[in-house]
């Protein structure tokens, strides 16, 4: 796990809207000065809720749900996306370490939170937490979810730090987990695969789960109807073990296991996760396949 780079181009995205997007006849909005970026701190019943959003998207950030992401609407593109689902709701982004009960010191808890200093062209929301048992207790986990201008993607730069009051290092085998609503239909799952890509579908009649190693840090996940918002998910680190992928009738969850780590006292890791909306993945079929391995591997580049 690297830290994150600055200045990153767009192209990968770019990659991606005309394999994913265009290829299933849709077309992105064309972004205006209008389409700057904002960031609304509200109050849903007794949460806060801090909304991220530009001209394409909107993102929900939940921090009492554990910092995640609750809810991420991609705006309307085009004509045949009037009656689609435009929402993808759950909880992403909940973070855990490997030999704790779930839910552990993280996914259950109330994140601190705050609005860094941005403008339109970019802006962010930043939450953390520090863990409560054992040797989680020196481990704070920051998240920032990042958008810009004219831009789907949303970037999320994780940074993960060892209290300089540990005497030792803390070896830390961490994990996150997307869990999405999937509307009563059962998802669908697109995995990398040596020279390709492989599709996943839980049966209609039950749950199913899988692990899996990746050939490439990427997968994306159709967790409602055709047509529906998608979402697309690529890591820079090369340090992943394995996805584990559990899924059935109106749910499903992804969560990304990587290989343990020591960090040293008063130090850090950091790196970067791109995720992904877009349309198209069910109704495109097994001719979309090379086009959605190149371009989510080629946004892993992009921030490796």
């Amino acid at each position: 796990m690297g830290e994150p780079r600055a200045g990153r181009k767009a192209h990968g995205w770019l990659a991606i809207a005309a394999a994913l997007i265009v290829s299933a006849g849709q077309g992105l909005a064309a972004p205006s000065a209008a389409d700057g970026v904002q960031v609304t701190e509200r109050r849903a019943g007794a949460q806060t809720e801090l909304v991220l959003e530009n001209g394409l998207v909107s993102l929900t950030v939940t921090p009492r749900l554990g910092g995640s992401l609750s809810e991420i609407m991609l705006r309307q593109t085009g004509p045949s996306d009037a009656r689609a689902p435009s929402t993808v709701s759950g909880k992403l982004f909940l973070d855990f370490a490997a030999g704790q009960t779930d839910p552990g010191d993280w996914s259950a808890s109330a994140y601190s939170y705050e609005i860094p200093e941005g403008d339109a062209d970019e802006s962010s929301v930043h939450v953390w937490r520090k863990g409560a048992t054992g040797p989680a207790q020196y481990i704070t986990i920051h998240k920032t979810y990042v958008l810009k201008r004219g831009d789907a993607r949303v970037r999320v730069d994780y940074r993960i730090e060892n209290d300089a009051g540990a005497v030792n290092p803390v070896t830390l085998e961490y994990c996150f987990r997307c869990t999405m609503a999937g509307k009563s239909v059962a998802p669908k799952c697109f995995l990398p695969a040596e020279g390709g890509v492989q599709a996943w579908a839980a049966a209609s009649a039950g749950p199913r789960e899988m692990s899996v190693t990746p050939a490439k840090p990427w997968l994306a996940v159709q967790p409602g109807p055709a047509g529906g918002v998608g979402l697309g998910l690529a890591f820079g680190s090369p340090d992943l073990e394995r996805f584990h992928v559990a899924a059935g009738e109106g749910a499903s969850s992804v969560a990304w296991r990587f290989k343990p780590v020591s960090i040293k006292a008063g130090s850090q890791l950091a790196a970067s996760v791109y995720l992904i909306p877009m349309r198209g993945l069910t109704d495109a079929g097994n001719a979309l396949a090379p086009g959605i391995a190149a371009a989510m591997e080629r946004q892993a580049e992009e921030i490796r």
